[in-house]
């Protein structure tokens, strides 16, 4: 599955997608003492130097940070997967698990993990990841049984669709209706919809209120 170098030693190559660079750097430097495999390290910190570099080769594995400057990490990990749907992507996050994490994995994603995570978890995940399955930690596999059990307690944002969830964070963080346009790629008409279907859904009166609920409940870290 990965390159063979010298004698038996396995190396996998391993993209990190983080607009920080002293984050990155920190987690190099862990992923430099990783053996078995051996992680041989790349960098992005923009969404159009991932692509771009994602375009040129292949990777065993991508971190994907959730939240990046020009869009959010779900969105990216979407194109991801829409253009190499085999890749492999653990999503790094400082929101908590019950935020996220179910809708990471229902767009594609091989695993996901709160940067606070001990280095054990870390490790579980990279290893789970490169042998073809998915991570999922103790936390997030009772959010599934959950879900599966017909989402009792289900938070009001959780009915949400995928991109009506993706709007309202955005909403929430005082993007014009335009420039969310146009970090989606849709049209203006088009997230006008979704806007009204957030505030009817929500019961939303105004924008006011939609912020005040997505920083109470930790969705967005404004």
């Amino acid at each position: 599955m990965f390159d063979r170098k010298k004698r038996t030693e396995t190396v996998a190559s391993v993209l990190v997608i983080d607009d920080h660079k002293l984050f990155r750097a920190g987690l190099r430097r862990i992923l430099d003492d990783f053996r078995e495999p051996r992680l041989e390290f790349d960098e992005a910190g923009d969404c159009r130097a991932a692509i771009s570099k994602l375009a040129r080769r292949h990777y065993d594995l991508v971190f994907l940070d959730i939240k990046l400057g020009e869009k959010t990490g779900l969105t990216l990990l979407e194109e991801i997967k829409t253009a190499h749907p085999n890749q492999a992507v653990i999503m790094l996050s400082m929101y908590p698990e019950e935020v996220c994490a179910l809708r990471a994995f229902v767009r594609g994603a091989s695993g996901y993990l709160t940067k606070d995570c001990e280095l054990e978890q870390l490790t579980d995940a990279i290893k789970t990841v490169l042998g073809g399955r998915r991570y999922f930690s103790e936390h997030v596999s009772e959010l599934l049984v959950k879900s599966v059990r017909g989402g009792q307690n289900k938070s009001p944002h959780e009915k949400l669709s995928e991109r009506e969830f993706d709007v309202m964070c955005l909403l929430a963080e005082g993007y014009k209706l335009a420039v969310i346009g146009e970090r989606l790629h849709l049209s203006r008409k088009t997230i006008t919809s979704y806007k009204t279907k957030i505030f009817q859904k929500m019961g939303f009166q105004d924008r006011a209120a939609l912020t005040r609920y997505v920083i109470e409940n930790g969705l967005v870290d404004i």
